[in-house]
């Protein structure tokens, strides 16, 4: 009696041999295949394949906090809209009570508010500033004050590598 709540069937165990058979084979088969002592090229692949995934992880979340800032805005707007509406019923109200033009002054930059949050949550607002932003990336770098971002050199690398092989050789 090996188990009191799991099936004990050869299935289950023949499953679950073949499981172990396949768990890290990817890496297996890199390190086997590679020709060169230790598998350099294979964590070179691995670390490649690693990086490619994290730039593609990096992109994927650019999009989706853009996502969120326009559903953000979005949502504002089931406030906003309410509040126009009502702001301009009192404020021509207040008109046609005092017969003074001056009362409908706040009009104007509440209008201009509302146009904007329209543009950006359901025009292509985020497109023109992503273009304006690659313009001035491109064309304006000189004027962005960014922290330099230290990668390792080539030389580092293979240094590194170097040091990989040889730990991997003493082991």
């Amino acid at each position: 009696m090996c188990c009191s709540n799991v099936s004990c069937s050869p299935v289950v165990f023949f499953s679950f041999f073949l499981m172990t058979l396949s768990m890290g084979s990817y890496y297996s088969s890199i390190t086997k295949t590679s020709g060169e002592p230790g598998g350099a090229a294979g964590f070179s692949s691995v670390k490649k394949d690693l990086t490619a995934s994290q730039v593609e992880l990096a992109r994927r979340m650019a999009e989706r906090q853009m996502a969120m800032q326009v559903a953000t805005v979005r949502e504002l707007m089931v406030w906003f809209v309410p509040f126009l509406a009502s702001s301009y019923g009192f404020l021509y109200y207040g008109y046609r009570k005092t017969k003074s033009w001056v009362v409908m002054f706040p009009l104007i930059p509440i209008t201009f508010g509302f146009g904007y949050q329209v543009h950006f949550a359901y025009g292509n607002k985020t497109n023109q500033i992503k273009t304006l932003a690659e313009k001035i990336m491109s064309t304006e770098a000189h004027m962005m004050a960014v922290p330099e971002w230290s990668s390792p050199s080539e030389a580092q690398q293979q240094a590194q590598q170097e040091r990989m092989k040889e730990e991997y050789r003493t082991t």
